[in-house]
């Protein structure tokens, strides 16, 4: 079974959120770079979600349970974007999520010599709470096309 994650469109999502968000946003703020990351991981979201259900459950999925993905991340991306309540959910339990990640970062300063750092506490991520976002919905739906054209090249 190949899997949606390893398909070059989500490779390219993938690399073009790392560059966007670790470069060129700050080298270059602005419209683009900012629709830019909506557009990659509302391409990449269900594609990981896709692949994480088809590692658990050993098989591939139809492209009927990768509209129901899609459709599951768009709500929750127009939530988060428009719905004041949602977003701060968002940042709340995404700074929780976080917070392992952050205190291994934190650990591995301790082991430089001559320093100690404490643990950070968990904290609220950041968030752009923007409906001009909304443009870059369509693209949860590429998953059910590559699921689709993954089936078509099984048949």
């Amino acid at each position: 079974m190949r899997s949606l994650a390893a398909h070059p469109v989500s490779l390219a999502a993938l690399a073009a959120l790392i560059v966007n968000d670790h470069w060129a946003k700050a080298r270059w703020p602005g419209l683009v770079t900012g629709k830019l990351s909506d557009f990659a991981g509302l391409i990449l979201t269900p594609v990981v979600l896709v692949a994480s259900i088809e590692l658990v459950a050993r098989r591939p999925l139809g492209a009927r349970a990768a509209l129901a993905v899609a459709v599951c991340v768009g709500a929750v991306f127009a939530l988060v974007k428009t719905w004041v309540p949602a977003a701060e959910l968002y940042r709340e339990c995404w700074g929780w999520l976080a917070h392992p990640i952050d205190v291994v970062y934190a650990m591995a300063h301790w082991l430089a010599p001559a320093t100690f750092v404490t643990a950070p506490p968990p904290h609220r991520v950041s968030l752009a709470r923007d409906p001009t976002d909304l443009v870059a919905l369509p693209c949860v739906f590429v998953v059910v096309a590559l699921a689709r054209a993954r089936a078509d090249a099984r048949a």
